[in-house]
């Protein structure tokens, strides 16, 4: 059984892995077993009992640690492979903010550096999402590269870019990006004037939006942006004209705003979120909504209607925790943990069970704490609960859920990690997800029975080595067809090559497999 001793059990045990291992195949027999599968880091150093110790009544991520995680398209992340990965994968980089946007990821590593991937369907059409110039781009999938210059439009010059806090990718090909002294720097696509540089000229490099004020939030949809300042206020640009700007009539016969312009009417504004068309407010007195409502994402009763001016909510404002916004669904966590949502529901975003679009739906979780894995262009959503799990439902065709298959949800599943989490972010974009947490598991105590002398023929390490392969390639493994690693996030481009392993263990009777022991049987991996 691998639990450290020689007692027969009556109900499961955690098998003592030395490390965090993520099994591929597993196989027992009469008097041993074998397994296929690669380390993904070090178990924590304390003892602990077998049993998981009970969590405090109200567990809050903190993020103490930035192990990144990927599941869903590899191309999204710059991987060349054509299996998607359905379960997470750990890469390597200390990571402390990533967002996943339609088709390309953005990351923000603990030195300030962006670093951006994707793919990019015809470069005839690449607009500036990846912040990167023309020339650094390929048509296809592109590897994480640094963002390393911007366009700052007070100096009118290119500098080298400045440490960054927070990224923002979007829908429809643009990206915000806020730096540490929170101003906001934007390329990609501007045919609406999304990006608030006060043109329509799309950009390859990121330039500097022009506004005074700290920004501290910023929510992007389809071609409109929000920017949330340091005083409660939101200024939005881009297009109008379903409303999502909460601009009133203006829209109407102007359809796009280029300058970030202040929403009215709305009192110190704490967080803003966005999904394509449509935009959610939280302020001091309430949860306000504006934009299109023709999946009835705004949580009203009127799905003909596009909403100009930001209409407050008829909830229990003072028990909300939490407001935000994927695709064309909303979500609302109250402080009892309990989730309401309301939208499209085609895949089985709203996650009650059914796949009808409604106005208000019961999320069947509870003790949800946080929402995480929201995006503007996501169609899945993600819920933590109170022991640290990671529940996922809606759409999955390409594995970004996270449940090991390629199963839509229309009830939440939990993601399948190799071990425990304890996420502080978790993005969610079209056909992938990223995340930023610590993993581990609680280790079993030490082992009873150890061998005298360790066979050393048990030390059988099958590592895979092509002489030519891109870097960018996962290893695939060859019983499931799914990806085993994951190449890691440059400090500098180019990223050195990497070497993939997948690991034999084995424990049990050592003549089982080939080894001559006069001592006890391997109780342990």
């Amino acid at each position: 059984l691998g639990t450290g001793d020689l007692i027969n059990k009556n109900i499961p045990e955690r098998v003592s892995f030395s490390s965090i291992v993520v099994v591929d195949v597993l196989s027992a027999a009469q008097d041993h077993t074998i397994a296929l599968g690669i380390s993904t880091g070090t178990l924590a150093p304390t003892i602990a009992p077998t049993m998981a110790t009970v969590p405090p009544t109200t567990y809050i991520p903190v993020c103490e640690e930035t192990d990144f995680f990927f599941w869903g398209a590899p191309d999204s992340v710059g991987e060349i492979s054509s299996v998607d990965a359905t379960r997470p994968l750990q890469l390597d980089g200390n990571v402390t903010y990533t967002s996943a946007g339609y088709q390309y990821s953005l990351v923000v590593l603990d030195d300030g550096t962006a670093v951006s991937a994707g793919y990019i369907a015809s470069i005839d059409d690449y607009s500036g999402n990846l912040g990167l110039d023309l020339d650094l781009v390929t048509e296809g999938t592109n590897e994480f590269r640094p963002i390393d210059q911007v366009y700052d439009n007070v100096s009118g010059e290119y500098i080298s870019s400045p440490r960054f806090e927070k990224v923002f990718a979007g829908v429809n090909g643009h990206t915000i990006l806020l730096d540490r002294q929170g101003r906001p720097w934007a390329s990609g696509n501007n045919g609406a004037g999304q990006l608030c540089l006060g043109y329509n000229i799309d950009r390859y490099i990121p330039e500097r939006i022009p506004i005074e004020i700290a920004i501290v939030d910023v929510a992007i949809g389809s071609q409109h942006s929000l920017l949330l300042d340091e005083m409660g206020i939101v200024h939005g640009c881009g297009s109008n004209e379903n409303g999502q700007l909460g601009l009133g009539n203006f829209g109407t016969e102007f359809p796009y705003v280029n300058t970030p312009s202040e929403i009215v009417g709305l009192e110190s504004v704490s967080k803003v979120s966005a999904g394509e068309i449509h935009s959610l407010f939280t302020t001091s007195d309430g949860l306000y909504v504006s934009g299109g409502n023709e999946f009835l994402q705004l949580c009203l009763d009127s799905s003909n209607d596009i909403i100009r001016i930001p209409e407050q909510l008829d909830v229990d404002f003072t028990s909300v925790k939490l407001f935000q916004a994927i695709r064309y669904s909303s979500y609302i966590l109250y402080t009892d943990g309990t989730v309401t949502s309301c939208g499209a529901n085609e895949f089985g975003e709203l996650g009650d069970g059914t796949n009808v679009d409604k106005i208000f739906a019961d999320v069947a979780v509870n003790n949800v704490v946080d929402l995480l894995g929201v995006g503007p262009s996501a169609r899945s959503t993600f819920f933590i609960s109170e022991d640290g799990s990671v529940w996922a439902t809606g759409r999955n065709d390409r594995g970004q859920l996270g449940t090991g298959d390629l199963d839509d949800r229309n009830i939440p599943s939990q993601v399948r990690f190799g071990g425990d989490t304890n996420l502080c972010l978790l993005s969610t974009g079209e056909d992938h997800t990223l995340a930023v947490g610590s993993l581990f598991v609680v280790p079993t105590p030490s082992p009873i029975h150890t061998p005298s002398e360790a066979p050393t023929a048990s030390a059988i390490i099958l590592t895979e080595t092509p002489t030519e392969v891109p870097t960018s390639s996962p290893a695939i493994n060859s019983e499931t067809g799914t990806p085993t690693s994951i190449s890691s996030l440059p400090t500098t481009y180019p990223p050195t090559p990497i070497t993939f392993t997948t690991e034999l263990y084995y424990w049990g009777a050592p003549e089982s497999f080939g080894v001559i022991s006069d001592s006890n049987e391997v109780s342990v991996p």
